[in-house]
């Protein structure tokens, strides 16, 4: 596994999608900071909506890749 930075972090949330709308997590505008933390990665956004239920689907999405 390569160094993990910004850019790394950017292009896997590229490939993760919010379910019920088809476009990726980066380019729908939620994600408001990355933090890269030693072995750690924390990602600060907001979902779609105030009652989405996927959430958690999103963000185990993002740790599997």
């Amino acid at each position: 596994m390569g160094k993990i930075n910004k850019e790394s972090v950017i292009n896997i949330l590229k490939e993760c999608y919010d379910p019920e709308i088809p476009i990726d997590l980066w380019n729908l505008g939620l994600i408001y900071e990355i933090k890269l933390e030693q072995e750690a990665v924390n990602i600060t956004m907001s979902l779609t909506t105030p009652g989405c239920t996927m959430g958690q689907y999103m963000a185990h999405d993002i740790k599997q890749k």
